[in-house]
């Protein structure tokens, strides 16, 4: 599991240390104001993670290090280049140098290194010939559950493509794992109580929502609230959707909830936990989404000032 991630002079103005802590709990939630760095540092985790250099380099830092509790550490360093056009008064970015070690912590031996720059002609923007890390990384998988989660990046609703997902399980997979989750899904949206609708799951249909009404009226999954959409990704993701033994990052899980939805976001990411293992770190602005619990989260704020 990922332990520590220190990164210095992000966008050239803070400098963070960040405590994962996987043996106490491997769960952490990152609070700060807008435009300190919080979804960033996702974005830092996911590129280096799935291999997107070309992502990686477009984000201002001097220095990253990321260490596990395996023992193995990565670091990156990072230097750009800039002209100076002294009658415009600006400088333009030419070129970005990425220099990424990972070896066994305190040892000099790298298990590997690569020396990258933004103008260099390469055939795979995916695959730069890491095939150390790469690996290191397929035994380490990462999951992002985004911002903008309501719809795929090829525009379909995700809650349609969800109820897909589920027919095939119902119909494929027969086990006591498979079981328990369904139920803590199931469990997750009756407690959550969806405004006068209720949630049925069957293999004709994956899961879809009836109303309290005298007709019973089948309600269309991608016309639910968003809210109640939010919660039904959430949950359906970190269930069935994040591979086993991985990191998930989670951006700002209380869009579109109501105030009594994030004080039980804690309890349901919890007993989602408690049948996966899993590694969460998780960006917000509510404290009400850790229910105040702060021993689980780390302050960008705090920190920008302690280190100035």
């Amino acid at each position: 599991m990922l332990k520590t991630i220190s990164i210095e002079s992000l966008f050239d103005i803070y400098s963070y240390t960040l405590d994962i802590k996987p043996d106490e709990v491997p769960l952490r939630f990152i609070t700060g104001p807008n435009g300190y760095g919080k979804t960033t540092i996702l974005n830092i985790l996911n590129a280096l993670y799935t291999s997107k250099i070309r992502e990686l380099a477009v984000i201002p830092f001097k220095h990253l290090q990321l260490t596990f509790d395996d023992g193995y550490e990565v670091t990156v360093a990072q230097l750009r280049d800039y002209t100076i056009d002294e009658d415009a008064d600006e400088s333009s970015l030419t070129n970005v140098h990425l220099d990424i070690e990972f070896r066994k912590s305190g040892n000099e031996q790298f298990v590997y290194s690569i020396k990258w720059n933004s103008q260099k002609e390469v055939d795979s923007e995916e695959d730069l010939g890491n095939l150390g890390l790469s690996l290191y990384f397929t035994s380490h998988p990462l999951y992002y559950i985004r911002d903008g989660r309501v719809q795929t990046p090829d525009g379909v609703p995700t809650v349609k493509k969800h109820v897909d997902i589920l027919k095939v399980l119902l119909r494929e997979t027969e086990n006591q794992s498979f079981r328990e989750r369904l139920k803590v899904f199931s469990d997750i949206i009756k407690k959550s109580a969806f405004a006068h609708k209720t949630m049925q799951i069957d293999p004709r249909y994956g899961y879809r929502f009836i109303a309290d009404n005298e007709e019973r009226t089948i309600l269309a999954v991608d016309k639910l609230s968003s809210g109640e959409q939010q919660m039904l990704i959430m949950a359906f993701e970190l269930l069935f959707m994040a591979p086993d033994d991985s990191l998930v990052l989670i951006d700002e899980p209380e869009i579109s909830f109501h105030q009594m939805w994030q004080v039980d976001y804690l309890a349901n990411l919890q007993s989602i936990m408690a049948l996966r293992n899993l590694q969460c770190v998780v960006s917000t602005h509510s404290p009400q989404i850790f229910n105040m619990n702060w021993d689980l989260s780390v302050d960008l704020y705090e920190q920008s000032q302690a280190n100035l």
